[in-house]
């Protein structure tokens, strides 16, 4: 696989148990942009590669951990000099105590801390709802993406999602709609196995040469931002 810009998300990455392996080992030909993890695990493997730079995204969940926990283990990451946000799972229920964690997290340990809802089928009517109460910026602008309409982009090109079990995918999106039951038919119909690109241990790997062109609606952050997606011109 050529170099390429990684992040690193889950399932959970300090699960993982040699991620500080796994990490260091990419870094010598890849540039790690940084993980995303809800730091439930011991924070040591980060520790462990702090000279590689990367950013931590951390998911806080209230339902899951105390944010007083949670606080002691980025407060720990951020003196090693990690660069750190918090993503606040946003519910309605969360929400009542968004004040609250913002308060602690940025006036108490200067760290970054951002409502976040995720544009999927499971909880759209319900970030809508809350973004109607609270007029609160998800830190996701109106995604004009997630349409049918004919795009382009480097997924499969410099962008890539990798599994634990190394199969490789194009995209978050396209991963979710190959492998989710019901969200084969937001795909458009299309191929779902062109969002495959085979396993980095086999010879199966396909690495694409040019921009990849669809027209699946692109839900994800990740996928618009990295893979830099862009209108397609053309009709097919």
């Amino acid at each position: 696989m050529p170099g390429s810009l990684i992040t690193i998300s889950g399932g959970e990455p300090l699960l993982y148990g040699n991620l500080d392996k796994l990490l260091l080992g990419l870094s010598k030909k890849h540039v790690i942009s940084k993980i995303m993890t809800n730091i439930s695990s011991d924070v040591a493997p980060l520790v462990r590669t702090r000279k590689i730079g990367y950013r931590v995204v951390a998911s806080f969940h209230p339902d899951m951990t105390g944010h007083k926990d949670f606080g002691k283990k980025l407060a720990l990451l951020k003196e090693c000099g990690f660069r750190i946000i918090v993503n606040y799972a946003a519910t309605v229920a969360n929400m009542e105590r968004y004040d609250y964690y913002k308060d602690y997290f940025e006036k108490k340990l200067k760290i970054r801390f951002r409502a976040w809802a995720f544009e999927d089928l499971k909880n759209e009517p319900e970030i809508n709802s809350t973004r109607k109460i609270y007029g609160i910026n998800y830190g996701m602008r109106k995604n004009v993406f997630n349409n049918h309409k004919l795009k382009n982009c480097l997924a499969g090109n410099k962008y890539f999602i990798i599994l634990p079990n190394a199969d490789v995918f194009r995209c978050i999106t396209g991963y979710m709609y190959t492998t989710i039951p019901g969200c084969q038919d937001i795909a458009c119909l299309q191929d779902l196995g062109r969002f495959s690109l085979g396993n980095l241990k086999s010879a199966t790997l396909r690495i694409h040469n040019n921009r990849f062109v669809c027209r699946s609606p692109c839900k994800t952050v990740c996928d618009i931002e990295l893979a830099k997606v862009t209108m397609e011109q053309k009709t097919l």
